[in-house]
This record gives C-alpha cells, sequence and structure tokens, in this order.
C-alpha cells in the first residue's frame, strides 16, 4: 500500500500543503488523506499540525480587520449588494468535524447534531477567523468572547455593523438596524 521506496524521504512543501488541505476539506480520517497520497497515518498527523502552525504563524499578516479606508469601501461595497448599511462583514460560524479529542471535557466537543466537531467562527470580507471553540458552544457565545466583538464594544467600529443570522444578539449597532428597519424589510421581501 505505501511505498516503501519513499520511506525515510522528506516530503516537498506542495505535497505537504495538499495533504493539510485534503484533511481540512474533507474532514477524513489521518489514514483516508494518507492512502491517497501515499503516506502513513502518522506522517499525514505530522504534517497536518505542521502546517496548521505555519498558518497560523502567518496569520498576523494575512487575517485582520478592515483599516478605516478598507472599511469604508467594504460597507460600500455591501451596500452596492443588497442596500444594507454600514455592514463591513458577515458572520456566521461552522463546525468542522474532529477526531473525538478524549480525556474529560471530550463530551464538550460533541456538538447539537452529534459529532465531535471545532466551531469556527468566519467574518466575511474581513477574514477574522476563530477556530479554537468546542463544537457544543453556541454561536453568540462564539461572538460574546471574540476579540471582534471587543473591538465593536469598545466603539473601534462606531459607524459599522456586522451582519449575522438569528444566532447572534440584536446588540451592536441596533441603533442603525432599527433607524432602517423598514428598507431592511422591504430588501428582504424582494
Amino acid at each position: 500500500m505505501f511505498n516503501h521506496i519513499l520511506r525515510n524521504c522528506s516530503i516537498c512543501p506542495a505535497v505537504q500543503l495538499m495533504v493539510a488541505l485534503r484533511f481540512y476539506a474533507t474532514g477524513s480520517h489521518l489514514i483516508d488523506v494518507g492512502d491517497i497520497h501515499g503516506i502513513h497515518n502518522s506522517t499525514v498527523s505530522t504534517i497536518v499540525k505542521k502546517v496548521s502552525h505555519a498558518i497560523v504563524g502567518l496569520r498576523r499578516q494575512f487575517i485582520k480587520f478592515p483599516s478605516t479606508a478598507e472599511e469604508i469601501t467594504c460597507q460600500r461595497q455591501f451596500y452596492s449588494i443588497a442596500q444594507f448599511p454600514f455592514v463591513i462583514g458577515t458572520i456566521d460560524c461552522t463546525h468542522v468535524k474532529i477526531q473525538a479529542p478524549g480525556g474529560v471535557d471530550a463530551e464538550l466537543f460533541r456538538n447539537r447534531k452529534g459529532y465531535f466537531s471545532v466551531n469556527v467562527q468566519t467574518v466575511s470580507d474581513a477574514q477574522n477567523v476563530v477556530a479554537r471553540w468546542p463544537g457544543s458552544t453556541h454561536d453568540s457565545a462564539i461572538f460574546t468572547n471574540s476579540t471582534i466583538h471587543h473591538q465593536f464594544e469598545s466603539g473601534l467600529y462606531r459607524n459599522s455593523c456586522l451582519l449575522g443570522d438569528s444566532g447572534y444578539p440584536l446588540k451592536l449597532c441596533s441603533k442603525l438596524i432599527k433607524l432602517h428597519q423598514h428598507q431592511l424589510g422591504h430588501h428582504l421581501k424582494k
């Protein structure tokens, strides 16, 4: 099954990235990803960990909230799409399936659908990702404990708001949303 000729040979960075991306994208077991690439599952585990740490190391360079000029551009883009005023991003969470982590806190990672996961918060266009919460954690709890929430609470984004589904409290920018409630309702009916 495994290519014994390649044993003890290094795996080039491009293949390591492909292995990690396949693991992230499919949520498959390590052994399945390894079978596809002809790599042992323990090596796949090492690769996924190594690539994940490399991505985390680059997060400040690539994952950031917009500056004032970018904020205005984001607001204009959202307004041109659906006439939502003051929106600089959309927020939601998604479950990323994981293997049971074991230990006393393992059940915290079991989500409402019955499988183990990490609940990942994303803010689109701003590329803000929070991927550390167990699957049982509600979206609003993740948001309440996030940096982006504290930035909004501190007034950093005074003339902006995030557009989210019913899993999020209508507390940030509630005056702005209430002021435009008739407009928003009109556009949602279209």
